[in-house]
């Protein structure tokens, strides 16, 4: 390195890709001497890298900017947004890997299995792990029963968290943040160029949902869900990702059909206000999707409201990357069914 930079005009700047693996060696201090700047990746992995889940560890990636910062030469953070996604055999191993592989499918697919602990497992980044419960394709790939598909990527809450993080630190030698990179058409878990903007803009709102409740003839109505942000959903199992539609006085809920989401249950409050299933008297019903993808829509059918009680009301409450809840009220819509 240091001859070619006897080689190189000066005029031209030489920049070094330097590995995370060798920060703090003798390596990595000739190879800075020898350079006018540094890229250095310490957030995410790119491919054909194995997965290391301390790569995704915020509290890592400070303690390696330090070692980065001893150098004494400019640098640009490396961050990886491209998601990723697997095909592991029975026993963990990789068999291939993409980037086209959506979470949502997965998600609502009654042929596949979600992991235990993925919440837990997820530290600075979102990691999913979906076992096939029998033969079934995925994209390119042909799973067999025991086999798994697992995504790893990013959300706009840990590039928000990553720059309030590098903000506290005193960093003199850093120059800016190199993003590997932009999703492309077909690569639906790598953040999109307009998340990547929000995040790193003064932008602090939170996604957002929207319901609509509409009349589909004589006492019957359906419920449509929409997600308004250019942000997927975290996938959640209990306490969120439901719409929740509740009778007015006198009403009783019934004859549900679900449409488009994958769950229900039919409920009313007990003597204790909690609620409890009831199919018989039910005031109140939720309909349960696991995930929603960026500006994704899912209705209902029609369910009925029995008695002379007045329209009925809808609320939602969606759990996003990060643990940002998001709850909103319905809209009535007047339009015919």
């Amino acid at each position: 390195m240091a001859a070619l930079r006897k080689k190189v005009d000066r005029r031209l700047y030489l920049s070094a890709n330097l590995k995370r693996s060798s920060l703090g060696s003798s390596e990595a201090e000739d190879l800075a001497s020898a350079a006018d700047f540094l890229v250095v990746f310490l957030y995410g992995q790119r491919p054909p890298e194995r997965e290391e889940a301390t790569a995704w560890d915020l509290q890592k990636v400070e303690k390696d900017l330090r070692l980065v910062e001893k150098l004494g030469r400019p640098y640009l953070l490396g961050v990886v947004t491209l998601g990723r996604s697997f095909h592991l055999g029975p026993r963990g191993e990789v068999l291939a890997e993409s980037s086209e592989i959506a979470v949502g499918p997965l998600a609502r697919s009654s042929s596949f299995q979600l992991g235990r602990g993925f919440s837990l497992e997820g530290v600075d980044r979102l990691v999913y792990s979906f076992q096939a419960q029998e033969p079934v394709t995925v994209g390119p790939w042909r799973l067999s029963r025991g086999q798994s598909v697992r995504l790893i990527g990013l959300a706009r809450y840990y590039i928000e968290e990553l720059s309030r993080r590098l903000e506290a630190l005193d960093l003199d030698h850093y120059r800016g943040t190199a993003y590997y990179r932009f999703a492309g058409a077909n690569e639906p878990t790598s953040l999109s160029l307009d998340t990547l903007a929000r995040a790193l803009s003064s932008d602090s709102s939170k996604p957002q949902v929207g319901v609509t409740l509409e009349p589909a003839g004589g006492r019957r109505f359906r419920v449509t869900i929409e997600n308004l942000s250019e942000e997927r959903s975290d996938i959640a199992v209990l306490g969120s990702n439901f719409v929740e539609v509740e009778a007015a006085a006198g009403g009783v809920l019934s004859r549900v059909d679900p449409g488009e989401f994958q769950r229900w249950e039919l409920l009313r409050k007990n003597s204790d206000g909690e609620l409890v299933r009831d199919f018989r008297d039910a005031t109140t019903l939720r309909l349960f999707t696991p995930i929603l993808e960026p500006h994704e829509r899912r209705t209902s059918g029609t369910f009925e409201v029995s008695g002379r009680a007045g329209t009925p009301t809808a609320h939602a409450k969606f759990l996003f990357p990060g643990g940002i809840a998001v709850e909103a009220q319905s809209q009535s819509s007047t339009g015919s069914p």
